[in-house]
C-alpha cells in the first residue's frame, strides 16, 4: 500500500487574529478548487477559487489588515462569498462550511493527485466510471486493463498510470534537495541563535547533498541543564504542523511552509523560491521571507513532446510565465503538483547532545550508513570504538557503551580531528557514500572539490526566442550580476512543438539571433566589459539519432546542446537501441554537449533506458581524438541530471562536464548552485568543468583552437 499525505483544513494555533497566514489561506483556496473539480462542481465556481488564490498570493497589502477593515472586498478578483470566507478564516479562525467538502471527497482521491501526470479531471473519471477510491484500487484496475477502455485513455496512458504509481511508491515521503535545504538550513540558522545552543549543524542526506531526502536531521550541542528550555523554544517555533515526540535528547516535529513567515529567518542564498512578493525568488539570493516557500509553476510554452504528441495523453497541465521548464511541470502532474507544492511539509529531528559529543554525533548522523561502517572498522583496527558519542580505546571502556564509554573518548573539536585519529584526511560530507573516499583519504589524495565561486558561466539557457521569458539582454545582465564572464544561449530547435506548433527557433531565424548576439558582444567590448554571449542551440536528438536543424545551421553556432525531448519514444525502446542512437548523435561533428542525459524528472519520471557508461566511454574516445564532447549536469533541482554516480566516471574518461541551469528566466541562472553540489558529490574539481574557464578561453575551445 502506498502511504502518502492527504488534506485537512488547518486549525488556528492563535487565541486572537490573525488566525491564519496568507500562505495558509492561499493553500486552502487552491485545495477547494481541486476538491470542487473532484466533486464535479461548475467550472466557473472552480475558477473563482483558483483565481482568488492567485490574487491573494500576489497581494502586496497585509491580508490581516484587509480582512479586518473590509478591504478584502475591494480587491479585484475576490467576490463577496470568497471575501467573506477569507475574513472569517483570518478574523475568527473558522472556515465556514468547507469542512463538509473535505469530508465528502474520499482521501484516496486526494492521494491520487500525487501520482505524476494525473490530475483531478482524470481522477474523477476513474471514480465515476469505475468506482475507484484508492491508489491500490487504481493500480489493480490498471493492471487488469480497465483504464485503457475509458474515453481519452488507451494502453499507453494506462501504462503511464502504473509507472506513476511505482514512482510515487519509491518517492513517497521524499523531498527534492532544494526543498530539504530550504527547511534544513533555515532551521539550522534558527537553532544557532537560540540561547543554550552552543553549536548546530545540518546532518543526514541533506548534508551529503543527495538529490532527494527523506527528512531533516539537525545536531545541536546543548548542555544537559539547557535541554528543557531549548526543547520548549523549538516547540514554540512557527509553522509546526505536528509534534511526533519530545524527549531528553531529541525533538521530532513536522514543519510546514508557515515556518518561514515572519520568523526572521534568513533563507539560504541558493533558495529555490519563486518570484513572489516578500519572498525569495526562485534560486535567488538575499534574505527575504517566504509566503509560499515551495510554490512553483512552469512556462506556458515548453511541455515535453511525449505528453503532447499522443492522442491518448493524460491531462495537459495549466502553466504560467514563471520561467520554469514546462516539461518539468508536465512530468510532475501539472495543477495537482503545483497545489501540492504549496502545502509541502517535512519531518525534522533535532538531536541535542553534550557539546563534547557534538562532532561524533554530527559525523554519525551525516552518514552514509556504508561510510560509517568503514570508519568503525578502521577504528577497531586501531584498537578504538567509534560511536555517535565518541572514539574510545577498547582497553579502557571494557563492557561500557554509549555515553558512559565516551567518558574515555579521544578529544575532537570537529570531524577533522576524528578523521585524523583514524589516519585520514578530512572527508567532505558529499563524498561519504563508501565509493572510494576512505581509500583516497588514507592516501591523502582526495580531490579539491569545485566551489560555486569557481563558476564563470554556463552554456544552456533559454530566451523569449523559444520558451524562455526574458530577452538576451536581460539574461546577460543577470549573468553579469553573478560575476560571470560568459553566458551560453541555447534556445530550442524547431522540432520541439506543442499541438503541431513549433516553440523553437526556426532554422531561418537562427542567423538573426546570431546577429543580435554579435551586436551585444561588440557593445560590451567597446565599453571594456569582459563579458560575452555564446550562441548555441538546444537541438533535439531525434529518434533515429539525427540532430535537428540542417548541418549548415549547426555549423555556424558556437555550441550545440543535444537533448532528447520525445521521451515517449525513447522510453519505449530498449537500452541497446537508445545507446546506439545517442552515440550516433554525439558523433555528429557539430555536437558539443549532451543535455539532461537521461531526461529524468525527480519525483516525476525516471529517465529513458541507456548505457551511460558506454556513452561516456565513446565521448572520451572522441575527446582523445581532439573533438570537444562534454556532458551536462542539468542543475535544475527538478532534474540534477547527469546523476552524480556518473560524474566520477566521466572524469575518469576525461569527458569535460558542464554545469548548466537550463534557465528559462534570469533568476533561474542561480540554479547552477545545485549543479555544483552534484559535481562535488561526483568528485569533480574545477579543472574537470568547462564552467571554470574564462570566457575567452572557452570561446577558443568551442572553436576548436
Amino acid at each position: 500500500m502506498v502511504s502518502v499525505a492527504t488534506w485537512k483544513l488547518p486549525r488556528s494555533l492563535r487565541s486572537q487574529p490573525p488566525h491564519f497566514s496568507k500562505s495558509q489561506v492561499v493553500a486552502v483556496l487552491e485545495q477547494i478548487s481541486t476538491l470542487l473539480m473532484l466533486d464535479g462542481a461548475n467550472a466557473f465556481r472552480v475558477r473563482a477559487y483558483t483565481n482568488a488564490s492567485r490574487v491573494i498570493q500576489s497581494l502586496e497589502q497585509d491580508l490581516a489588515g484587509l480582512a479586518e477593515n473590509g478591504g478584502i472586498f475591494g480587491v479585484k478578483g475576490i467576490g463577496k462569498g470568497i471575501g467573506g470566507l477569507v475574513t472569517e478564516a483570518v478574523m475568527q479562525g473558522t472556515w465556514g462550511g468547507l469542512g463538509e467538502l473535505y469530508e465528502k471527497i474520499p482521501d484516496g482521491l486526494i492521494q491520487m493527485l500525487q501520482i505524476p501526470g494525473l490530475g483531478p479531471k482524470r481522477i474523477k473519471q476513474f471514480h465515476d466510471e469505475l468506482g475507484i477510491e484508492t491508489i491500490d484500487e487504481l493500480k489493480v484496475a490498471a493492471e487488469d486493463g480497465q483504464l485503457a477502455n475509458l474515453e481519452r485513455m488507451g494502453k499507453k496512458s494506462e501504462l503511464r498510470v502504473l509507472e506513476g504509481i511505482d514512482l510515487l511508491t519509491r518517492m513517497a515521503g521524499r523531498r527534492r534537495l532544494d526543498v530539504g535545504l530550504l527547511y534544513g538550513e533555515a532551521l539550522e540558522n534558527r537553532l544557532r541563535n537560540m540561547s543554550g545552543v552552543e553549536r548546530a549543524s545540518l546532518a543526514g542526506s541533506a548534508r551529503r547533498r543527495r538529490e532527494t531526502i527523506g527528512d531533516i536531521d539537525i545536531v545541536a550541542a546543548v548542555k544537559e541543564s539547557d535541554i528543557e528550555a531549548v526543547s520548549a523554544e523549538i516547540l514554540a517555533l512557527p509553522g509546526i504542523v505536528g509534534i511526533k515526540g519530545s524527549g531528553t535528547s531529541k525533538v521530532s516535529i513536522i514543519l510546514g511552509t508557515e515556518f518561514f513567515e515572519n520568523a526572521g529567518t534568513a533563507l539560504p542564498s541558493h533558495s529555490p523560491l519563486p518570484d513572489v512578493k516578500d519572498a525569495e525568488s526562485e534560486s535567488s539570493s538575499g534574505n527575504g521571507k517566504s509566503e509560499s516557500v515551495v510554490q512553483t509553476t512552469a512556462s506556458s510554452h515548453s511541455i515535453d513532446q511525449d505528453v503532447t504528441s499522443e492522442s491518448d495523453a493524460l491531462e495537459i497541465p495549466a502553466a504560467s510565465d514563471s520561467g520554469i521548464d514546462g516539461g518539468v511541470l508536465a512530468a510532475l502532474g501539472g495543477e495537482a503538483w503545483q497545489e501540492m507544492s504549496q502545502t509541502t511539509t517535512i519531518d525534522v529531528q533535532v538531536r541535542m547532545v553534550p557539546p563534547q559529543a557534538f562532532p561524533f554525533t554530527l559525523a554519525y548522523f551525516t552518514g552514509s550508513k556504508e561510510h560509517n561502517v568503514r570508519l568503525r572498522q578502521l577504528a577497531l583496527d586501531r584498537g578504538l570504538r567509534l560511536s555517535e558519542w565518541g572514539l574510545s580505546p577498547l582497553d579502557l571502556i571494557g563492557d561500557t557503551t554509549g555515553i558512559e564509554a565516551a567518558a574515555h573518548s579521544l578529544p575532537a573539536i570537529d570531524e577533522a580531528d576524528i578523521h585524523a585519529h583514524l589516519g585520514l584526511e578530512w572527508i567532505p560530507p558529499e563524498l561519504r557514500e563508501d565509493s572510494g573516499e576512505v581509500e583516497a583519504a588514507i592516501a591523502n589524495s582526495l580531490p579539491r572539490l569545485v566551489e560555486p565561486s569557481d563558476i564563470k558561466g554556463a552554456l544552456h539557457n533559454h530566451t523569449i526566442a523559444s520558451d524562455g521569458v526574458a530577452t538576451l539582454q536581460q539574461m546577460a545582465e543577470e549573468a553579469m550580476d553573478l560575476g560571470w564572464e560568459f553566458l551560453g544561449i541555447a534556445d530550442h530547435s524547431e522540432s520541439l512543438n506543442i499541438g503541431g506548433r513549433s516553440i523553437g527557433v526556426a532554422a531561418d531565424k537562427v542567423a538573426e539571433q546570431s546577429d543580435l548576439i554579435h551586436e551585444l558582444n561588440e557593445s560590451w567590448a567597446d565599453e571594456g566589459t569582459e563579458f560575452r554571449l555564446l550562441h548555441g542551440a538546444e537541438c533535439d536528438i531525434l529518434t533515429d539519432g539525427r540532430l535537428d536543424y540542417p548541418d549548415d545551421v549547426r555549423e555556424n553556432l558556437n555550441h550545440v546542446v543535444g537533448s532528447v525531448h520525445a521521451l515517449g519514444s525513447w522510453r519505449n525502446r530498449d537500452e541497446i537501441e537508445n545507446t546506439e542512437m545517442l552515440i550516433k548523435a554525439i558523433e555528429d561533428p557539430t555536437f558539443t554537449i549532451l543535455g539532461h542525459p537521461t531526461g529524468r524528472i525527480l519525483g516525476g519520471r525516471d529517465g529513458f533506458p541507456v548505457d551511460m557508461h558506454a556513452v561516456l566511454r565513446r565521448m572520451g574516445e572522441l575527446n582523445e581524438e581532439g573533438t570537444l564532447k562534454a556532458v551536462e549536469i542539468n542543475a535544475s533541482p527538478y532534474r540534477l541530471d547527469l546523476d552524480w554516480r556518473f560524474c566520477h566516471f566521466a572524469k575518469q574518461q576525461e569527458v569535460p562536464v558542464v554545469i548548466n541551469p537550463d534557465a528559462h528566466a534570469p533568476k533561474g541562472l542561480r540554479d547552477v548552485w545545485f549543479g555544483v553540489q552534484i559535481a562535488r558529490k561526483g568528485w569533480l574539481e574545477p579543472a574537470d568543468l568547462l564552467n571554470t574557464r574564462s570566457g575567452k578561453e572557452l570561446e577558443k575551445m568551442l572553436a576548436g583552437e
